[in-house]
């Protein structure tokens, strides 16, 4: 019965009772059934003070006369039951059910639906106020009893199925939950419209089942179904859509996503101003979830006034032995602790304590949650030895209820490796801090597939902390556990630059899934990207002018990647989940090939501030390097310390060098002494940079005897040792497009001016003419027709070479105050057709909205269709610059352009001569076409252009980076 209906029957009963010639001839059976049927009206559509009215007075009538049937006096004690339980008066609840239980077993016998019915309406009491053992009980009870009268696929069963899981979930019976709410949801899904709330709020249950089991990708799935759903039935009731908001907002603050879980919470508290009120669980809720996001952004004392609101709501509702009350106690103690508050947190987490026990019993997850946080709390206060016992005691319980993947046990095992790293026991943090990053790792296969790119930035940023300090630990014990440093490079491989990894397996995989619609979706979410770039270089005030609202833009952008990921949950294989380890990288390494791992460490320091022992990193720093040959048992390493010291000296002393054509030998001697005493054998080396290596060329460092690195080495940068193992096919079509010596156009400001390089237009035409004679297919776009569209429109070439101006805006204070943007992605980029005037245009101001301005921004070079692309040249000054973001790669064009789908791409460091530019690339080609090996070809190239150009600033400003 839908809300029309129910207020159809309403009006009905009504008008029967407000015209005496009709209520005149009723019975008392007939007026007290239609009181009765009255009220249960009214609490379908939340007029609670209407139905305790209408069922008072049917009560009334049925008590009051002897002689007529008092059958459905079981409905009327359920149904006053019911509003008692929504007016918070709890013990009145309880006597109407228990009530109605005698008279069902009265009226209609002990093996009933009545009498099941009336079992679970008193389990729904006692969940409310937190006895989740009676609730179990009972609804244990009436799941059997309709069990037994075979009657499973009704809507009674599916109740109390839905509510059997939740209190499986709420009782830390995770594995119970699972059959309980799939039966529900199946159950209701079936019975069609008519339940379309109850399948809502059962699809609720298991998603929150999903996130107490750790599947966050699944929840989020299963919520956002659920949201969509409430969304489009029509007059529900607020305080369901409350809950869902609240539910998705608890998983976002999991992940990491705060913005996005206070988005949900603010919506919630609207909602309760506006609709619910401010005296009751909603608004209490809404407000202690608020206060943990500002908790999480350090506004503490804002945090701890709406903890200290929330408390009373939710005494006056529930009393203080109930969940909820617990729950805002708990953050109010977390709070105290980390304002110093010591003696008033330890007051409160063990009030929290006491209720937990008195709800859940010892051997609950919350229980050892607030176990572990009197345990943070002790060490806190530099009380270790009271500490390890709560740290140990929440451990065993965590193991043994949620299993030894789920996060809650990592953050646990965490807590316990700071305990032991704050005593100086390396050794036992080390087996803590390994184990939890275990968990962590699994996590990133299991949440990935599911998240956007934004999401997924905000989950792995404290699971690459919590491996750096794992790392920090290690390089302490290698001397005595040298076995350790296998540890550290699987974790590498596991995760260094999975952020790029997983953009590029994504756009692969769809790329070639055959899924029509969704590479539709795809395309058209790649196409709002690049204008939303276009919009970002515009302007907010330009935008205005236009009534473009760049905050929608954005929404639309994550909301389509949002249903991209949920609906490719067949690409979940695009992570990676097939644990590619150091043995198996060594097993692809030809005998005259080694790895160089290069991770850079912050020190991880223990200490006290005030009365507080405090964690974290400082600025102290080193750099640990992992060798990585054919035959050995296991990999080599040198730990280069002083870490500040080396990306000072180092990149200034190289730097210098190449930039004034002076020779230097600082650098082999400062890094690479150490490194090359390890590579005896090797020929081909594959580096894997972090840090300051990523913006130096190794192959210019000069050794003692006058030579240099490329003399010894074929040097290829990789993003990943996992690189080396991957399997890519060739293109069979030989086509390449170049680009070169764009028309800039003329820049109002001379700022903004670009020399046009008719160098390139040269290296280009010869590089086309070379291939063009091999039989290869080839395009140029020249002067006016080097325009961005023109890249944009391009479709896998194998080879694509860009000749042009590339900018990082860091490094120019003009473009800086142009490209205003902290995305490190807009920083840096390419110039093309018309980006002078566009720049200016910009500068002034008086800039229209141009999709095709001439500055193509590594943002939109990621988006690029380059997935067949063996190889993207950018012969342009200092293209391999950006930021750099440690154990992810260089965000800019090398990034993108990586991306997008290229194996390999060539790149510069530093400025170029054009003529020496040229020579290289010409040579490059030539080489290309005889031996079809690009690492080989660069690497001869760069051997002969030192010939005439003996500078290492002139040959080794090119590097190759890619995928092995």
């Amino acid at each position: 019965m839908d809300r029309n209906d129910i207020l159809s029957s309403i009006n009905e009963i009504n008008s029967i009772f407000s015209n005496p010639s009709l209520s005149g001839q009723l019975s008392n059976l007939q007026k007290a059934n239609l009181h009765n049927n009255l009220g249960f009206g009214y609490i379908k559509i939340k007029k609670y003070d209407l139905a305790r009215k209408n069922l008072e007075d049917a009560l009334r009538i049925y008590l009051s006369d002897p002689i007529i049937d008092k059958k459905d006096l079981t409905f009327t004690y359920q149904n006053l039951g019911s509003v008692m339980i929504e007016e918070g008066e709890y013990d009145k609840a309880r006597d109407f059910l228990i009530k109605s239980i005698d008279e069902a077993a009265r009226a209609y016998g002990q093996q009933s639906y009545e009498y099941a019915s009336a079992q679970s309406k008193l389990g729904i009491l006692f969940e409310e106020v937190g006895y989740y053992d009676l609730a179990l009980d009972y609804f244990t009870k009436a799941h059997d009893l309709i069990e037994k009268i075979h009657d499973e696929n009704t809507a009674e069963y599916a109740e109390v199925c839905n509510h059997l899981g939740r209190i499986s979930i709420k009782n830390g019976n995770i594995a119970m939950a699972r059959e309980y709410l799939q039966i529900s949801t199946r159950i209701y899904e079936n019975l069609g419209t008519n339940y379309q709330i109850d399948y809502a709020e059962s699809l609720e249950s298991l998603g929150m089942f999903y996130e107490a089991e750790g599947n966050y990708a699944e929840a989020e799935r299963v919520l956002l179904k659920t949201m969509d759903l409430k969304k489009n039935i029509p007059n529900l009731p607020e305080h369901l859509l409350v809950e869902t908001l609240n539910d998705l907002g608890i998983l976002y603050q999991d992940l990491g996503n705060i913005d996005r879980a206070e988005e949900y919470f603010s919506e919630v508290h609207t909602i309760c101003i506006d609709h619910l009120g401010t005296d009751n669980q909603f608004y209490a809720t809404s407000i202690n979830n608020l206060a943990v996001i500002y908790k999480r952004k350090g506004q503490f004392e804002a945090a701890k006034a709406l903890f200290v609101e929330a408390l009373p709501v939710y005494e006056k509702r529930y009393g203080k032995r109930h969940p909820s009350y617990a729950d805002a106690l708990n953050n109010l103690a977390s709070t105290e602790r980390i304002l110093g508050n010591f003696t008033t947190a330890e007051k409160y987490y063990l009030e929290v304590l006491q209720i937990d026990e008195q709800v859940y019993g010892k051997n609950h997850p919350d229980y050892a949650t607030t176990l572990n946080n009197i345990g943070i709390l002790y060490s806190a206060m530099g009380l270790p030895d009271k500490a390890i016992n709560y740290y140990l005691e929440s451990v065993v319980i965590k193991k043994d209820r949620l299993g030894v993947n789920h996060p809650s046990y990592s953050r646990s095992l965490e807590n316990i490796g700071l305990h032991y790293f704050a005593q100086g026991d390396l050794v036992q943090a080390e087996r803590y801090f390994r184990d939890a990053i275990a968990i962590q790792i699994n996590q990133i296969t299991s949440v990935f597939p599911v998240l956007t790119e934004r999401e997924k930035e905000l989950f792995y940023q404290d699971i690459r902390e919590d491996i750096e300090r794992y790392n920090f630990v290690v390089i302490r014990l290698l001397d005595k556990k040298p076995e350790l440093i296998t540890e550290v490079l699987n974790n590498q491989i596991q995760t260094k630059a999975i952020l790029f990894s997983s953009g590029e397996k994504l756009q692969k995989s769809i790329s070639k899934s055959g899924n029509h619609e969704l590479m539709a979706t795809y395309i058209q979410w790649k196409d709002l990207k690049t204008k939303l770039a276009s919009y970002y270089q515009v302007g907010k005030a330009r935008l205005e002018e236009y009534k473009i609202d760049l905050d929608v833009l954005e929404d639309s952008v994550e909301n389509m990647e949002k249903n991209i990921m949920l609906n490719s949950q067949q690409f979940s294989s695009y992570i990676r989940n097939d644990k590619v380890t150091w043995k198996k990288v060594q097993r692809n390494l030809k005998p005259d090939e080694s790895v160089v791992e290069i991770i850079r460490i912050r020190d991880f320091v223990s200490g006290t501030r005030g009365d507080a022992h405090v964690f974290g990193f400082s600025d102290a720093l080193s750099y640990l390097v992992i060798i990585l040959k054919p035959n050995s048992t296991i990999p080599e390493y040198e730990l280069i310390e002083n870490g500040v010291q080396l990306e000072e000296k180092l990149y200034a002393a190289y730097k210098n060098a190449l930039q004034f054509q002076f020779e230097e030998s600082a650098s082999y001697k400062l890094v690479w002494e150490r490194i090359d005493k390890h590579l005896d054998g090797t020929k081909k080396l594959y580096i894997s940079p972090d840090g300051i290596f990523y913006k130096i060329n190794p192959n210019t460092f000069k050794l003692p005897n006058d030579t240099y690195l490329i003399d010894k080495y074929y040097v290829s940068f990789i993003t990943n040792c996992e690189d080396i193992v991957k399997e890519r096919s060739k293109k069979s079509t030989n086509d390449a497009v170049f680009f070169g010596n764009p028309n800039f156009g003329t820049a109002s400001q001379k700022t903004f001016a670009l020399d046009q390089l008719p160098g390139s237009e040269t290296e280009i035409n010869i590089a086309a003419k070379d291939l063009s004679d091999k039989k290869w297919q080839t395009t140029m776009f020249k002067g006016d027709n080097a325009t961005e569209a023109r890249i944009k429109e391009i479709n896998s070439p194998k080879i694509l070479h860009i000749a042009t101006h590339g900018y990082f805006s860091d490094k120019n204070s003009a473009l800086k105050r142009v490209l205003n943007t902290d995305n490190p992605l807009f920083k840096s980029g390419l110039f093309l057709q018309g980006a002078a005037s566009s720049l200016s245009a910009y500068a002034s101001g008086s800039n229209q909205v141009n999709f095709s301005d001439g500055i193509l921004s590594s943002y939109e070079a990621m988006n690029l269709n380059l997935d067949e692309t063996e190889l993207v040249v950018l012969s342009a000054c200092e293209t391999g610059l950006g930021d750099v973001e440690n154990g992810e790669g260089v965000y800019g064009l090398q990034r993108a352009f990586l991306v997008a789908g290229t194996k390999y791409l060539i790149t510069s460091l530093v400025k170029v001569d054009d003529k020496a530019t040229q020579e290289l690339m010409n040579t490059f080609y030539e080489n290309y076409l005889k031996n079809n090996n690009i690492t080989e070809s660069l690497y001869q190239a760069q051997v002969s252009l030192r010939k005439n150009y003996p500078n290492p600033l002139v040959w080794g400003s090119f590097i190759l980076v890619g995928h092995g």
